[in-house]
């Protein structure tokens, strides 16, 4: 069994190396790894019976982590619309998507839960693209995440429910009596371990070793409770992360099981594509033709209703395009029915293989983001003009009275781009603000500072703040493709406009300085130059020492004052 798992391992590292060279998600390579040793080698059902229990408890690991990493108060935070529309995606979406499951599974209760199972999004993959494109903090980027926790909450919630179901066959009230009786002994739980938690993180310093033995301890002992319940060990896994969410110790623990967690899913995927058995080109074909099918329709549903909540078109086309690919929470939940017997095994490894093809088309496509919506920009503008405009309904918008000269023109006002802004309204200079946040620009104009509603990349908007007569141009959008687009078209329209802008990117810099950029900040490289500063001012270096150092470390980083 170690030789097996020693190759299967080995086998794994190097879809994951394959996976990082083509940029594409490496879960998606080990499904495919995994249907490979299946069909070729791996078909031994004493092989899969012995890591079946290793690979769940990588998904009990993952809900784990999802505990305590989640963060309740950014989801409320969030505001009431983004929790309507994250109700709203979940319920609508789950709905519509039952529609094709039923004709494809031709049973009610199961279509339904595959519809919810279908409507769920990859946060691993889509969390790990807006943080390398430096989006996660941009408007699409909040939303888009604070919809992914409420689906991760859905999910879980799912994930209970189904395990609870499975193998029942009481009538409805014994059901119910049942399921309020193991609510009330996980509530009755949470609350004596949140006792025995404070209790030893407040008596006891536990050191890096402790405190690993501790957190797993806690997690077998309530697994071990739980199951004596016929509670699901998923529950257990989440419940502990929430309990140690927010604590000093958060970061350790997470640090500690992220690495058990990740190579226990790694096998968990890789057996899943030891299942699909029935592997067959043509149903290859038709698996990818209905992922396409399913991510267009997502797509379409998300962006009626984050335009008819009132979005900016081109946030709701992002926010849109980032969910319309099918999570790895769908694996999952398509793992339990099937084993509940709610779907045919040869449903089961379509619908795997349908997800599958989803995570492809969309690491595919991803990179093409903006060709999309520039194609799709101009579809609903020639064809559907009503919903373009359906957003600004509640921002009234006087274009032909903002009348400037010699201004500054803002492009931005997330969390930098607001200390920007504000500073600039304290010092009274003329400032004209632009940002796709409707609740932003209203607030603005509230306060009579001049605002446009609108994406800063379309020409019309830059001339509605009279780019052509501004002295300066800020850009304070963490997209660096929408960087570019604001600096080529600004430059069109007003050549000798001084721009300034931020990037995350090192490659950016000397970039940005070619299409004319004025000023280019990296945020991680002045926050050093800030720090070393100080660090040469407490060892007493002379003024003119530490500005001879500092200027030779940003002429060796590309940057020239």
């Amino acid at each position: 069994m170690f030789l097996i798992l020693s190759a299967i391992l080995l086998t794994s590292l190097f879809g994951s190396v394959l996976a990082g060279k083509l940029q594409k998600p490496s879960l998606i390579f080990y499904i495919i790894l995994g249907l490979c040793a299946s069909n070729l080698f791996l078909n031994n059902e004493a092989v899969k019976s012995f890591f079946e229990p290793l690979s769940n408890l990588g998904i009990v690991l993952l809900l784990f982590t999802i505990g305590l990493e989640l963060s309740l108060q950014r989801l409320f935070s969030a505001g009431r619309l983004l929790i309507t529309g994250s109700v709203a995606q979940v319920v609508i979406t789950g709905l519509i998507l039952a529609i094709p499951s039923y004709l494809l599974i031709h049973s009610l209760m199961p279509a339904l839960l595959v519809g919810l199972t279908l409507a769920m999004s990859s946060t691993a993959v889509v969390g790990k693209l807006l943080q390398s494109r430096a989006e996660d903090a941009s408007v699409s980027g909040e939303v888009t995440l604070s919809i992914l926790i409420f689906q991760d909450l859905v999910s879980v919630v799912a994930i209970t429910l189904l395990t609870f179901l499975v193998g029942k066959s009481q009538g409805g009230l014994v059901l119910a009596w049942l399921f309020v009786q193991k609510v009330a002994l996980i509530a009755l739980s949470f609350y004596l371990l949140t006792k025995i938690i404070n209790l030893v993180f407040d008596k006891l310093r536990l050191n890096r070793e402790e405190l690993a033995l501790f957190t797993f301890a806690l997690l077998f002992l309530l697994i071990g409770l739980f199951g004596y319940f016929s509670i699901p060990e998923t529950t257990a896994g989440f419940i502990i992360g929430l309990l140690l969410a927010g604590r000093r110790e958060q970061h350790e623990i997470f640090s500690q099981v992220r690495v058990f967690r990740d190579v226990l899913l790694v096998l968990f995927f890789f057996f899943l594509g030891t299942y699909i058995t029935n592997f067959n080109p043509l149903i290859m074909i038709g698996a990818f033709g209905a992922a396409f099918v399913l991510m267009v329709i997502k797509f379409v549903v998300l962006w009626l209703i984050f335009i008819v909540l009132g979005l900016h078109q081109k946030t709701a086309f992002w926010v849109s395009f980032d969910l319309m690919q099918i999570g790895e929470f769908a694996f999952i939940l398509l793992t339990l029915m099937s084993r509940s017997r709610l779907i045919g095994n040869a449903h089961y490894q379509f619908l795997v293989m349908v997800i599958t093809a989803s995570l492809l088309l969309f690491s595919f496509v991803y990179r093409s983001k903006l060709k999309f919506y520039r194609w799709f920009n101009y579809f609903i503008s020639r064809h559907l003009p009503f919903l373009k405009h359906f957003s600004t309904r509640e921002v009234k918008m006087v274009f032909d009275q903002l009348k400037f000269d010699n201004h500054i023109v803002l492009c931005g006002y997330g969390r930098v781009g607001s200390y920007i802004g504000h500073g600039l309204i304290l010092s009274q200079l003329p400032l004209v603000v632009i940002d796709t946040d409707a609740d932003r620009i209203k607030k603005l104009l509230h306060r009579g500072v001049k605002a446009v509603y609108g994406d800063a990349t379309e020409p019309e908007i830059l001339d509605y703040a009279q780019v052509e007569k501004a002295k300066f141009l800020i850009l304070s959008v963490p997209s660096s493709i929408e960087q570019e687009q604001i600096i080529l078209e600004a430059r069109r329209i007003n050549p000798d406009i001084r721009i300034l802008t931020r990037t995350h990117l090192s490659s950016n810099l000397r970039h940005f300085k070619a299409l004319g950029v004025s000023q280019v900040i990296q945020p991680e490289f002045e926050a050093a130059i800030t720090l070393l500063k100080k660090i040469l001012k407490l060892y007493n270096l002379e003024k003119p020492e530490i500005k001879k150092r500092l200027q030779y470390l940003k002429m060796e980083h590309g940057i020239q004052e």
